[in-house]
């Protein structure tokens, strides 16, 4: 008996490593594989997107993917930014191993851009060679920070410091 458990608790997890590998979603710099949660103004934020091709047991030639951006003010979402990929060819984006790699990051991010939370939302469905049908959606969510440059802040709190006393002490 304690072997049955032993083997259905091997399988169970096992499956559960496998699925959990399959695709992921995450803030990240452009090109990178390291997550990131925290960006400064400056910087541009990426979400990695990766499905690995044995996710399916099918063949996939196509992906329709659509982000949305959603920047938040006291966890209540104030703005929201929409990119949408239809038909994204898979062979564009596969890499050597033939799983898909994709950075995201919006198209308009230095107009957009505000410090304090935002959310990166995606979903995705993909297109089925042999019906010649979509698959069910699939979707994450991930949250991030964007910051105040620090040496920005310090220059301006500085110069309003400088301004302050030259007003009061007449220099």
């Amino acid at each position: 008996m304690k072997r049955v458990m032993f083997i259905l608790l091997f399988l169970g997890f096992s499956c559960l490593d496998l699925y959990a590998q399959s695709w992921d979603f995450y803030t990240a710099e452009e090109n990178s594989f390291t997550k990131k949660d925290s960006f400064l103004n400056s910087e541009q934020p990426y979400t990695y997107f990766s499905v690995d091709k044995d996710f399916f047991d099918y063949e996939v030639s196509h992906l329709d993917i659509h982000w949305t951006w959603s920047y938040l003010n006291c966890n209540e979402m104030q703005e929201e930014f929409d990119e949408r990929y239809r038909h994204l060819n898979w062979e564009r984006y596969e890499n050597s191993s033939g799983d898909l790699d994709l950075w995201e990051s919006p198209v308009l991010w230095p107009d957009i851009v505000k410090s304090g939370q935002w959310q990166a939302h995606v979903s995705w469905k993909a297109f089925r060679e042999d019906t010649q049908a979509w698959t069910g959606s699939r979707y994450k969510t991930v949250d991030f920070t964007v910051t105040p440059e620090p040496l920005g802040c310090i220059l301006f709190f500085l110069g309003a410091g400088v301004l302050g006393l030259r007003k009061n002490k007449k220099w």
